[in-house]
């Protein structure tokens, strides 16, 4: 594996690790429960994001201005988003046997949008600590955050 595919494993893993933690928070707080259906909405919710962020998609967004790239890649997001919710909605709903008016009907409810508002919000805060980690250098804002910035390690040896 190079480094380049391993690095972008890595970056599929971290935002799947932060959006299957919000889907449980979201369910919890919404139903008072957590199923396991939550991982698979969360997965699916993460895997356009990170294929957005390691395709030619995120290196054609390096020229353009930070404001820019992050308006432009929460636009691509949101329909990313959008194909996402629908099509796990039409799944879900065959698997329980919903007829297809119950499945047109679903996205009348108030419930879908505040879902969809959730994950686009969540996608904006990952892509701007992302395009700000690219614009501060590879490592550097988490150092910053974790408080290694400031206190680099002590050398020893001559000052």
């Amino acid at each position: 594996m190079t480094a380049n595919t391993s690095r972008r494993f890595r970056t599929a893993f971290m935002i799947m690790m932060v959006c299957i933690p919000v889907a449980f928070a979201y369910e919890f707080i919404s139903d008072g429960r957590i199923t396991v259906v939550r991982i698979v909405i969360g997965i699916a919710l993460a895997m356009p994001l990170a294929l957005l962020e390691e395709s030619t998609f995120d290196e054609r967004m390096r020229h353009l201005p930070f404001s820019g790239a992050i308006l432009a890649k929460s636009l691509t997001h949101i329909g990313s988003l959008f194909a996402v919710f629908i099509s796990a909605s039409l799944v879900f709903g065959l698997l329980q046997r919903l007829a297809m008016e119950d499945f047109w009907a679903s996205f009348a409810e108030p419930d879908y949008y505040l879902q969809v508002g959730v994950s686009f919000g969540l996608c904006m805060i990952i892509v701007f600590f992302r395009q700000l980690d690219r614009l501060l250098g590879p490592g550097v804002l988490l150092s910053y955050l974790l408080g290694r910035y400031h206190r680099p390690p002590i050398a020893f040896g001559p000052a």
